[in-house]
């Protein structure tokens, strides 16, 4: 049985019949979707996406689908195919929002170092910051779902120390299909915060 073929509402019931190969069909389905939507929701509580945190709260996504004998999935109605993605990042989101509501964790395990942060590391992050609100408002006519992909895609390289390849695997592009979103959103970020530079 091809799995890659499989409609989503009985890839779901696979799921929750425990078929392994359905899970893993699911999770390669889901997997780039869920990543930009945690990322996203993280910089909703004005934080950068650190790789831990993501990975973190990724987890905890299917941690939410899968518990109670995947309830979650139980309740989901497909009314399309494409409805499992909206159902599956409002599931991410509220992972990322449970994660910010406790109060032990206001601030990501690894933003900061063991002592309070360098002044160099601090002048990065605020760096950072204004190129990522560059990038959305310069981005803000695209599709919101390419929007995000291409703002993640530029934080895990610029911010994570992720290479082009590593970035791909993660979103199921390929290497050179990278670099050009990269170098596409650097000429955006050079044109607008050096406006008279060549």
């Amino acid at each position: 049985m091809d799995y890659g073929k499989l409609p989503t509402q009985e890839l779901i019931g696979r799921c929750i019949a425990q078929d392994e190969r359905a899970w893993e069909e699911f999770v390669h389905r889901m997997h780039a979707h869920i990543l930009a939507t945690v990322a996203k929701a993280i910089r909703e509580h004005s934080k950068i996406p650190s790789h831990g945190l993501v990975k973190d709260l990724y987890q905890e996504t299917y941690c939410k689908l899968f518990d109670n004998g995947c309830k979650a999935l139980v309740n989901f109605k497909c009314e399309h195919e494409k409805a499992i993605f909206a159902y599956v990042g409002t599931i991410a989101r509220s992972a990322v929002h449970d994660y910010y509501r406790k109060l032990g964790n206001r601030i990501e395990h690894d933003d900061l170092d063991p002592g309070l942060p360098s002044n160099e590391s601090m002048e990065r992050r605020s760096r950072m910051e204004a190129v990522i609100e560059c990038l959305q408002r310069e981005l803000a006519n695209e599709p919101e779902e390419k929007r995000e992909r291409e703002i993640s895609i530029f934080q895990l390289y610029y911010w994570q120390g992720f290479s082009a390849r590593q970035i791909g695997e993660i979103f199921g592009l390929p290497t050179k299909s990278v670099e050009n979103i990269l170098l596409k959103l650097v000429r955006v970020v050079r044109k607008r915060l050096n406006p008279d530079k060549k």
